[in-house]
């Protein structure tokens, strides 16, 4: 990778705890004029248990440094592109949002700027989900007035 290439995209970002490749990836490559692939490499990739940077993803620091690492993407991704929210960020928020919405939804409530766009589709689910059971019940209601099996 050039160095003018990362001077231009800008240094690692050492306070955020999670993504940090990420996110500074992501600004190198809206940068690079090119992006060559190269059948040869060969990558090594660190998996299992221990005390690494990605498990503190269920803390709330964890949640809050992900939050800010892919609002940095969608910010990098805006000036570059002129797009907001890009795909390849709602992708992240709808993962995200996945994860907390049971164990945490909280967070999603703490974090609304981050999540409206999900946030909005996962009411207006519920509430599409609410009046066909409200249409169904009253369809029994119904039902059992007239006398008539439905």
């Amino acid at each position: 990778m050039p160095r003018l290439l990362i001077k231009k995209s800008g240094v690692w970002n050492s306070r955020l705890k999670i993504n940090q490749d990420g996110e500074f990836f992501s600004r190198v490559i809206l940068n690079a004029s090119e992006i060559i692939f190269c059948p040869e490499a060969y990558v090594l990739y660190r998996t299992g248990s221990g005390n690494r940077i990605s498990t503190q993803r269920d803390t709330k620091e964890g949640i809050d440094n992900y939050i800010k690492s892919w609002s940095l993407i969608d910010e990098a991704i805006s000036e570059k592109l002129k797009i907001r929210n890009h795909f390849y960020v709602r992708q992240a928020k709808a993962t995200l949002f996945s994860s907390l919405k049971d164990k945490h939804p909280e967070w999603i409530q703490n974090n609304q700027d981050f999540f409206l766009n999900r946030t909005r589709s996962y009411i207006f689910k519920l509430l599409k989900l609410q009046s066909k059971v409200r249409d169904k019940i009253f369809v029994k209601q119904v039902s059992l007035k007239s006398g008539k099996p439905n």
